[in-house]
């Protein structure tokens, strides 16, 4: 798990010195009518940080130490993948969707409250068995997934949408300049 402890480290690197101090007009331009600006695509982060990093949380009290070498079950694997994929496959769920309007400030703030605490959890689950606890998808509750992979689910997600965003910026530095 301490190269995915090092991949949200990168991942705050990468939204302080690319994204952070860009003017807001930037931030918030869509590249087209449907899809997403920089500044949603992280307030998309934070949503989704806020249900699944509280379900970990939840979680880690019933989690045992750890006896096993982590496997991936299938949900969790094809979860990866998917988010993995340059394709454009999209789940819709509005209670994950980015606000209109939000300050950037509370934006930025947010996203860097949810990278330590999912740094935090990350620590936690060194001592824990990653093949444990049933942390429930944002899809569904029928979907449920193992500790490590919850982990592996939201880095991915993460790299994702930051990706989304940087495209959003090439977009907005061609229009506005």
């Amino acid at each position: 798990m301490e190269e995915k402890a090092e991949e949200v480290r990168q991942i705050t690197e990468f939204v302080q010195t690319q994204l952070e101090n860009l003017p807001e007009e930037i931030l918030r331009h869509r590249p087209a009518p449907d899809a997403w600006s920089a500044i949603e695509c992280l307030d998309h982060l934070n949503r989704t940080a806020d249900i699944l990093l509280r379900r970990m949380e939840d979680a880690m009290p019933k989690i045992g130490t750890a006896v096993e070498v982590f496997r991936s079950r299938y949900f969790g694997e094809q979860m990866v993948q998917i988010m993995s994929s340059p394709n454009k496959q999209r789940i819709s769920i509005n209670s994950i969707k980015p606000a209109a309007g939000l300050p950037t400030s509370v934006v930025f703030d947010r996203f860097y409250h949810h990278q330590r605490w999912l740094l935090r959890l990350i620590q936690e689950a060194h001592h824990k068995d990653l093949n444990k606890g049933r942390i429930t998808s944002l899809i569904g509750p029928l979907i449920r997934y193992r500790l490590g992979d919850t982990i592996r689910i939201i880095v991915v997600h993460e790299w994702r949408h930051l990706r989304q965003a940087e495209q959003a910026l090439q977009t907005a530095s061609k229009k506005l300049s």
